[in-house]
């Protein structure tokens, strides 16, 4: 018996505009870690504050959650949490996420998902890292946005012209 195709994930479907922050103020790593953990916490009152950045400083010891060209993914993994907490912030100053081509990163998306569900946490990662990828224009057109329903229309219309 086969197996049917996965659907694809996208990013527009992952956030809205609550899960924006269009000027992050942070501008260390462990801050806008943090600045982006008090923003999902109100998105998500069920949010352990402490926990989650913990976890996330956790997997950043590990290693570097930058992949490059201004981007960063940072992500976590949380026990019982019912259903996937995605954020975008924007960094106007840049923010040093030791990235491996040693550019600060500007664009943070932040992935947190249930532990109990595995692939949910790489099924967004790859969807996000994707997305990233195959858009070249990605970066200065989030970065001219000032808003937050600017930032998701630009990204609606990316991955709506990207297919």
């Amino acid at each position: 018996m086969m197996r049917p195709e996965p659907v694809p994930l996208f990013v527009r479907d992952l956030l809205d505009e609550s899960a924006i922050i269009a000027d992050l103020r942070a501008t260390s790593r462990d801050a806008a870690l943090a600045e982006m953990v008090e923003a999902a916490v109100r998105l998500n009152g069920r949010l352990d504050a402490a926990g989650l950045l913990a976890n996330l400083l956790d997997r950043e010891r590990l290693g570097s959650t930058a992949i490059g060209e201004g981007f960063a993914i940072p992500h976590g993994k949380l026990a019982g949490l019912a259903g996937p907490v995605v954020m975008l912030a924007v960094s106007r100053r840049g923010v040093d996420f030791a990235a491996p081509d040693g550019k600060p990163c500007r664009v943070l998306f932040l992935a947190i998902s249930s532990s109990d569900v595995p692939s949910q946490n790489l099924s967004i990662l790859a969807a996000v890292a994707r997305f990233i990828r195959r858009s070249r224009e990605l970066l200065p057109r989030i970065e001219a946005a000032r808003t937050a329903p600017e930032i998701l229309d630009i990204i609606r219309r990316e991955e709506e012209r990207l297919g």
